[in-house]
This record gives C-alpha cells, sequence and structure tokens, in this order.
C-alpha cells in the first residue's frame, strides 16, 4: 500500500510538472504571465514568490501599535479587498489548489518559519539561514500573525486592514491535509480602535487560534487578546491581561508576538523600538487554566491574570522584534523585518556564538515568525502550611544561573489562604539544559522572618519525576536537555512558632453591651520556647488584644502555656477560655478556666491559640456574712442570723448570711439579729465586725461602713458564745448556811468533777470549781452549753446528806438558759437531843457520853455475875 501511494504521488507530482510546463509555454505563445502551483487565480492573478526571490514590489511593514505601516497593496477598500479575497479563494473552475495532502511542516528540526508582508511563508534553518519558499496566499498584502497549529499541521495567519491595521479583512489558513492555501470567507473582524494588532498564534491544545494588540494605560502595558475558533469561523474578545510596566526612558512602542507551550500556555513577548543600539524586551506568560477560564467566560472588567517577566535591555539589537519563534532547544528566534536571531528566552541575552540571519530583504520584509516546537518551561510555586503570623507574605525569585544570576520573574503572595498560593511566577520559556535558581524571602511588611519557618524545596518534571530538592529556602535545578520539559519548582513553607493572641473584653455591671478594651496586662508563661516579644506581659492594644510568637525547637516540639490576666480595680472575673486552631484548620474543644489565670497544654509549631477573657464592670454591692469564733460548745447555726443594713436615706435592706446585694454607694448602719429578736439575749455576742472594699480592709464607725460607687464591701460580724454558770446555797431548816457541804458535777462529756466548798477570806483564793469564798454558798462559772447533773456527795456535819439530782441545761433554746440559781438546798439534822447548835457542846460529844454510861453499867453488872457464880 505504502508502494502505491508512493508511485502515486510520483505521478502526480509528475503530472503536476508536465502541467506547469504546458502552462509557460501557453503563456508564452499567448503573453500570460505563469502561476505556481500553489497560486490562486483570480481577476488580478498574482505571480508567486519563489525560493531565490531577490526583490518584492510590497513595502516594508513591520509591526508596531505605536506607528504601524501598510503597504502600497493595503490602501485598496478593505471591502474590496475582501471580496477580491473571498472570490480567490472560492473553489470554481479556475482556481488552482493542491488536490492532495502534503507534508506536514517541520517542528522538531531546527526550523522557524517567516510570513511575508503578501503572505508569502518561508522555512529557515536556524543555524544556517538556508530559507525555502513553502507557499503563499497570494494577491496579499499586510499578512501578520503568523501561527503553526501542533505537529505541523495547519497554520494560520491574518489580512490586516483600517488606517490602524486594528481590523481583520480575512483569516487565511493552510492545511497539510488539504495542502490548500485559503481565504476563509466570512472570517473578517472589525475590532476598530486605535490598537495595531501584532501578534498570533496557534494553541498547541486546542487548535484555537489567538491574536492580539498592545496598548497603554496610566503607565501599565496590556495585552487585548482575541479568540477564532476555526470550527464556529467566529471571533470572540476574551480581555486583557497585564503584561507589566511601561519602559522607561527614552524607549517606545510596543511591538511582539505570541508562542504556546505543549501544555497551552500563552507566552507573549513585547519589544521596543530601537533606543541607540539597544531596545527593551520582556516575556509574559497566561496559564492553559487562565486563558482557557477566560475563553470559557470572559472575565470581569476583561481582566485575565498573567505573570510578567523581567525587562530585559538587549544591545546591539535588531531594530525591534515583531516575530519569536521557538526553537526545540529552548532558545528563541527574535525577527526584526529582514534579520532573526538566536537568544535565551528567560534572559533576553544572545546565545554565543550564533549569526544573525538574513531572513527577508527590506523591500518585501518578514512580518511574523512561527514554529511548531514546544519550549522548555520552569515554574515557581509556594506552598503555605501555616502563616506565623497574619501578615507574613513571601517573595518568589526566578533566576538565570545562580543566586546572583540576572532575574528572570519575581512573584509576591497575598491573602491569608494557605496550601499552594494563588501567585506563582512563571511559567516561562527557558534553554534547555539551562540552570535555573529559585529562591524566597520575606515581602514587606510581614511581622515574621524565614527563621520563624522550616523551608523546603523540590523540583519535578511532568512526568513527576524529581530533578532537585533540599531542606532550604533556595537551590537550583538542572532544566532537561529536551524540548517541552515543563520543571516545576515548589517551596513549602512550615511555620516554627504558635501565634498566642489574648483578647479581653469588658462588660457593664448588668453582664451586658460587650466591648473590647485597651490597657489590661495580660501575661503568658510558656514551659519551653522563645516567646517574641520577650516580655511575658503585655497590655492589651487598641483592638483589645496581646500578641506572641512562641518559637518552638521543631515542628513537632509541644509547650504548655499559662495565660493569666491581672485584675482591673472595679471590675470582676466573669469568664475565660482559649481555643487552639492547628494547622489543618482542625480547632479543639474550648480550654475553661475558672478564675483569671488558666494553662492550655499540647500547643505546637504552627497552632494559633486564641484565648478571651470577659470581666464586667463591678456593681456597687454589699455582702454580709455571719462567723463565729466559739469557746464554750454554742452551736454555729448561721440561718439563726439575719441582718440589717440601714442607708442614710432610703429603706433599710434586710440580709441572711453570705447574701450579696447591688446596693447604692453610701453609708449603711450594719446591726445583727438573732432568730428574729434581740441579739443580747442570745447566748452570743459580738466580738467584731470588719469590712473589705474589693478585699482591702475599710474604717467601720459604730457599725456603719461606707460603699464606694463601682465596689464590693463585704462584711464580716463575728460572734463568740458565753459561758454558763450556777449558784446556790446549803442551809437547814432554819434557812442558816452549812458549811462543809461537798457535791458531784457530771457535764454534757461525761466528765465528773468533785465540788467542796470553799471557805477563805476573798475569792481570789477560791482555786476550786467553788468560786464563792462564803461557807455554804457555792458559784460555778464558765460552764459550757449542755447538760450538767448536781448531786450533793456528802453533807454538813450532823445533818443528812441530801441525794437529790439536780438537771442544769446550759443554752438558749425552750428549758434552757446561760445562768442558773438553784437558790437554797436545805439538809436536815441527824436524829437526837434537840441541843441548840448556838453555844457549848455539840450533838456529838451528848452521844460519845451517853455511850460511855451504858459501858459502865454493863460493867457492874457483869462483876456481880461472876461474884454469884463463884459462891455457888
Amino acid at each position: 500500500m505504502q508502494q502505491r501511494r508512493a508511485m502515486i504521488r510520483r505521478g502526480t507530482a509528475t503530472r503536476g510538472v508536465r502541467v506547469a510546463l504546458i502552462a509557460a509555454l501557453l503563456g508564452g505563445l499567448v503573453g500570460m504571465p505563469a502561476t505556481g502551483a500553489f497560486a490562486a487565480t483570480g481577476d488580478e492573478p498574482t505571480a508567486t514568490p519563489t525560493a531565490s526571490e531577490t526583490a518584492d514590489a510590497s513595502t516594508e511593514a513591520t509591526e508596531s501599535t505605536t506607528a504601524p505601516t501598510e503597504t502600497a497593496g493595503a490602501e485598496d477598500d478593505a471591502a474590496s479587498t475582501d471580496a477580491t479575497t473571498e472570490s480567490y479563494n472560492a473553489v470554481t473552475p479556475n482556481a488552482i489548489i493542491s488536490p492532495m495532502a502534503v507534508p506536514t511542516l517541520q517542528c522538531g528540526d531546527g526550523y522557524f518559519y517567516s510570513v511575508r508582508n503578501d503572505g508569502t511563508v518561508r522555512k529557515i534553518n536556524a543555524e544556517t539561514g538556508t530559507a525555502s519558499t513553502e507557499g503563499s496566499w497570494t494577491g496579499r498584502s499586510e499578512v501578520n500573525g503568523l501561527g503553526i497549529g501542533a505537529n505541523g499541521e495547519t497554520m494560520y495567519a491574518y489580512q490586516r486592514s483600517g488606517n490602524n491595521v486594528q481590523n481583520i479583512s480575512t483569516m487565511l489558513r493552510w492545511t497539510a491535509a488539504s495542502g490548500q492555501w485559503e481565504a476563509i470567507p466570512g472570517s473578517a473582524n472589525s475590532i476598530g480602535g486605535s490598537n495595531g494588532l501584532v501578534a498570533g498564534a496557534v494553541d498547541l491544545n486546542t487548535g484555537l487560534y489567538v491574536y492580539g494588540a498592545y496598548s497603554t494605560q496610566s503607565g501599565t502595558v496590556y495585552l487585548n487578546l482575541y479568540v477564532y475558533n476555526p470550527a464556529s469561523n467566529q471571533h470572540t474578545y476574551i480581555g486583557r491581561a497585564n503584561v507589566g510596566d511601561t519602559w522607561g526612558g527614552n524607549y517606545s512602542g510596543y511591538n511582539g508576538d505570541f508562542a504556546f507551550d505543549s501544555t497551552g500556555t500563552l507566552f507573549a513577548v513585547r519589544a521596543s523600538q530601537k533606543n541607540g543600539n539597544n531596545i527593551r524586551m520582556s516575556i509574559a506568560s497566561i496559564s492553559a487554566s487562565q486563558l482557557a477560564a477566560a475563553i470559557a467566560n470572559p472575565p470581569a472588567q476583561n481582566a485575565i491574570p498573567a505573570a510578567t517577566g523581567t525587562i530585559h535591555t538587549i544591545s546591539n539589537a535588531p531594530s525591534g522584534v515583531n516575530g519569536i519563534a521557538f526553537l526545540p532547544d529552548g532558545t528563541v528566534m527574535l525577527g526584526d523585518g529582514t534579520t532573526a536571531s538566536k537568544y535565551n528566552p528567560s534572559t533576553g541575552v544572545k546565545i554565543p556564538n550564533t549569526s544573525t540571519l538574513t531572513i527577508a530583504p527590506s523591500s518585501n520584509s518578514s512580518t511574523d515568525l512561527a514554529s511548531c516546537a514546544s519550549p522548555a518551561t520552569v515554574t515557581l510555586l509556594k506552598d503555605v502550611a501555616g502563616r506565623s503570623d497574619s501578615s507574613d507574605q513571601f517573595n518568589l525569585t526566578l533566576r538565570d544561573s545562580s543566586q546572583t544570576g540576572s532575574v528572570i520573574s519575581t512573584g509576591t503572595t497575598s491573602g491569608s489562604a494557605t496550601g499552594i498560593q494563588g501567585v506563582q511566577v512563571g511559567p516561562f520559556p527557558v534553554q534547555t539544559g539551562q540552570v535555573v535558581a529559585i529562591s524566597e524571602s520575606m515581602a514587606s511588611g510581614s511581622t515574621s522572618t524565614l527563621a520563624d519557618y522550616t523551608s523546603s524545596y523540590q523540583c519535578v518534571d511532568e512526568t513527576g519525576a524529581t530533578l532537585a530538592s533540599g531542606n532550604a529556602s533556595q537551590g537550583t535545578v538542572k532544566i532537561p536537555n529536551r524540548g517541552g520539559a515543563a520543571v516545576v519548582c515548589t517551596i513549602t513553607n512550615k511555620p516554627l512558632v504558635a501565634a498566642i493572641k489574648v483578647t479581653k473584653t469588658v462588660q457593664d455591671s448588668h453582664g451586658e453591651n460587650d466591648a473590647l478594651a485597651s490597657g489590661w496586662a495580660m501575661t503568658v508563661n510558656p514551659t519551653t520556647g522563645t516567646l517574641t516579644p520577650s516580655a511575658t506581659t503585655q497590655t492589651t492594644n487598641s483592638s483589645g488584644a496581646s500578641n506572641w510568637k512562641l518559637r518552638l525547637g521543631s515542628t513537632t516540639a509541644t509547650s504548655t502555656v499559662t495565660v493569666t490576666e491581672t485584675q482591673q480595680d472595679g471590675y470582676v472575673f466573669v469568664s475565660g477560655q482559649c481555643v487552639i486552631t492547628s494547622l489543618d484548620g482542625s480547632k479543639s474543644q474550648p480550654i475553661v478556666f475558672d478564675a483569671e489565670s488558666g494553662t492550655v497544654p499540647g500547643v505546637k509549631a504552627g497552632d494559633s491559640v486564641e484565648c478571651g477573657f470577659v470581666n464586667k464592670e463591678q456593681p456597687t454591692e454589699l455582702t454580709i456574712i455571719k462567723a463565729f469564733e466559739l469557746q464554750y460548745g454554742a452551736p454555729a447555726v448561721e440561718n439563726d442570723w439575719t441582718f440589717t443594713a440601714a442607708p442614710t436615706s432610703g429603706a433599710t435592706l434586710n440580709y441572711t448570711s453570705g447574701e450579696t446585694k447591688e446596693v447604692a454607694a453610701g453609708t449603711y448602719a450594719i446591726t445583727e439579729l438573732f432568730r428574729g429578736g434581740d441579739a443580747s439575749a442570745s447566748g452570743y455576742e459580738l466580738k467584731s465586725m470588719t469590712c473589705e472594699v474589693d478585699g482591702t480592709s475599710t474604717t467601720i464607725t459604730d457599725g456603719n461602713v461606707t460603699v464606694p460607687e463601682n465596689k464590693a464591701v463585704t462584711c464580716t460580724l463575728v460572734n463568740t458564745d458565753k459561758p454558763g454558770s450556777v449558784v446556790w446555797t446549803k442551809v437547814d431548816g432554819n434557812d442558816n448556811e452549812l458549811g462543809g457541804s461537798e457535791w458531784t458535777l457530771t457535764g454534757p462529756d461525761g466528765t465528773v468533777t468533785t465540788i467542796t466548798d470553799c471557805d477563805a477570806d476573798d475569792a481570789s483564793e477560791c482555786t476550786g470549781p467553788d468560786r464563792d469564798p462564803a461557807p455554804g454558798r457555792f458559784s460555778l462559772q464558765s460552764l459550757s452549753w449542755g447538760t450538767y447533773t448536781l448531786v450533793e456527795s456528802a453533807a454538813p456535819a450532823g445533818y443528812l446528806l441530801d441525794e437529790t439530782e439536780h438537771t442544769i441545761v446550759i443554752g438558749n433554746g425552750d428549758g434552757q438558759q446561760l445562768d442558773y440559781d438553784l437558790g437554797a438546798i436545805t439538809n436536815d439534822p441527824r436524829d437526837g437531843l434537840e441541843i441548840p447548835l448556838t453555844g457549848g457542846l455539840g450533838q456529838d460529844a451528848f452521844l460519845f457520853g451517853g455511850g460511855g454510861l451504858l459501858l459502865i453499867v454493863g460493867l457492874v453488872f457483869g462483876i456481880r455475875a461472876l461474884r454469884r457464880r463463884a459462891t455457888s
């Protein structure tokens, strides 16, 4: 089959030669000009240029938005030109077109292509400058915007019209499938304005044709972009991209060209007019995703994001740049109409030991260059795992060769998002085998330094293979030696610090109307790590916050942080809590404080610790508390006591122990009541009353205390218990006091005490329980509260013992009392003579005398009995 196709192609070629020879002969015979195999016939046939042409009737037309020029052939009315070209390209019996497929254009062999003003397309060897004519859109003028599709299978251009060559009179197309050079019917686009069209290229991914023009506004250069869709034969304006600042100095004018890489990234070269021997040039890139988004939905305000490269000044440069063509090794051919030279696209430096190629005569100059080779590219991304401070941003830099090499481009992050940042550097075209340096630095306005982060980088190619990596904030990578290599480098930062923020909120005295408060002292104390600022205590700022950074030794280190607020006069603590937000965005459960200080465990690098304390204005308050200091066993029952606080004017306030009331500022007289009655009969006595204002003692005058505005006054009334006492007298039946008795007293705890009647000249000489020095009188003092039993244990001499039990209950309840008077306790005399006890012998003497008399009588009767027995 392949042999048969080859034979057919050879046969076709042979027939083509024969037809050409016959046509030449006929032309010579009838005086008609001959036409080439790629020419289209029409009303005014034009000779097809050949590879060896040395002159061209068309005038030079180089692109420039500042001063675009048109050839003499473009002076015809656009409408009539369009009508003529459409009739040329219509399939008519007189049309001569290629009848079958032809070879594709060469994409990877070091060739590039040029289109001339008249539509002639030439293939040029980038090393030798050897050129050959591929064909022509004949009968044209102001042809520009050459673009070659993927694999060299299609080629597009446009014919410009209008005074500023800002319109398209027709789109031009060549396809390898048909071999036809055609003007596409109905493909005109009237753009208007004054910005001349200067560039065009075919997206190697989608096949769409993109073209545009440069414009300036307020010191900024914009690239206005349009898309032509061959399938629908429609033009669409998709917006404009900011491609950098104006040139500055004495440089003016904007010319240039486009090119796509294999991923669909659009590279736009802009160049100035010549200033002396120099020009200025820069490259901007628009990613495939941004371009696709703009095509699908033209952006608001026509803004298409673009990455801008450094403006390079090129010495001994050509007259300008009106065309670019990438070569497989990543170098770029820059053309100025008559010449083309090879440059490093990332530096703007001409490749050493390469020649400047002559590609066209000035009489028929090149208006644009193109190729279908995809350049190698490099992109620098930023991955922020978390920010040590919300203000932190990063500068990214791409350089040629080393960290001191020329800058390819820069970028600066913005916003607060984590992960891969929206701002990136590139992609930018680079030469294969070139070393590119990447680096980062902290952007202006950042609070942190790079020392607050760990930095690492990794560079991969389009297959995902790692080309370079390291734990540093800068590095280098070598671009692979292949066309279309896409190198993506990512610098990743992880914070080494935890952010600590303590916020103060205050409320009114009712716990309402929250407000952030400045001037409050907040303190943080970590167990490990270094604080910045180093002072552990700060006052809250105008936003009510104090901020620290806690730098830890590694990304895995942890610390426990104690957070404390210093209470201000006139406020009281309401609540406090901390929440930890980790790098992944997860939040801890609130760590709640029940006082002005608390601890936050497990704080690690990258955490954001946010704490808040809430205080409210101290209401004017009075609190009354009952306390006891008991010695005699009385019960300590707070609820037995109530209180009154009587202001100088106004209603008296009633309190129970421990109760707090919000009061008006002023002086209050405080009294206490026992079970609602007189406290003096309670068995207790007020030992002391003390008052404190916010914890500091204050003066009390005659039970009166002053309560200041917005202060908390607490008054404590301390009561002690009174001891019990018992008195009685020992008497005979005539109420005569009898001394010498003894008693037994059994106490509440079972203790037994012997009480001996004190007989002394003075009470101070009574050292026993009885404190009354008079015989027969008893006084027991300092008795604890409780139940006692009193019993006489020895009666006075000559009297019978009284074994009556006397029960005594010391207390303040029913049937109880503190001071008992048992009155007179009478003893009965023993049986015998009634001898007055007011003088002479006592009763005992008579008893002893009677006993002696009986003994004598007994002896007499005994002696008489003995005598009778002896006589008998």
